[in-house]
């Protein structure tokens, strides 16, 4: 039933909403048997949908606060292909990524999607700018950062909105991989693992 806005013991299946504010428990606390349907731009109980669409398969009895934890924002998340439980995604999720973004020393790297290909731009690149890396959108977004050419590496190095693992620099060739969690209270990047290959 609708009443007021407020949605109330309903079945919500194969339907898109876009659009949409969901806060305040407004479809009553618990969303049961939001089955194959697609949620676009909009804002789910406090956590934003840019530019990115959450399809949710089989999900019974979750709640408002179980989906909040899919934290969900522009490039950092993919496309649930399964179920959500009370603390996981439980099934597949795609991380958008970027084309191959040539980096300059005095610009860095401007994150645009969770995964960040990157190369310097016409030779090697020692990242100088502050910071290094743009500041995140979320607390506790992942980054991953790919080199992709062996004559045009690109340097990261400790400090500068940037901890890596015992303050060790990384210069990134191709294959090689950097992931990182962002702080928002320390405005930090802070190295998860590296892969130098």
């Amino acid at each position: 039933s609708l009443d007021n806005g407020t949605i109330t013991n309903s079945h919500i299946e194969s339907t898109v909403i876009e659009d949409s504010l969901f806060l305040n428990n407004t479809v009553n606390g618990v969303l049961t048997m939001l089955s194959d349907a697609e949620i676009v731009g909009g804002v789910l109980n406090g956590v934003t949908l840019v530019n990115t669409t959450l399809s949710v398969n089989n999900v019974d009895n979750a709640t408002t606060a179980n989906i909040a934890d899919f934290a969900t924002s522009a490039g950092t998340a993919g496309t649930a292909t399964t179920a959500l439980s009370s603390d996981r995604v439980v099934g597949e999720v795609a991380l958008s990524s970027s084309a191959v973004t040539n980096i300059t020393a005095g610009t860095g790297l401007i994150v645009t999607n969770a995964i960040m290909r990157v190369q310097g731009n016409g030779g090697n690149v020692n990242i100088t700018s502050v910071p290094q890396i743009s500041l995140g959108v979320n607390d506790g977004e992942i980054l991953i950062v790919r080199g992709m050419n062996n004559s045009a590496t690109v340097t990261l190095e400790d400090g500068d909105g940037l901890i890596l693992d015992g303050g060790v620099p990384f210069e990134m060739g191709a294959s090689d991989m950097l992931t990182l969690i962002y702080d928002a209270i320390g405005g930090v990047w802070i190295e998860i693992s590296r892969m130098d290959r």
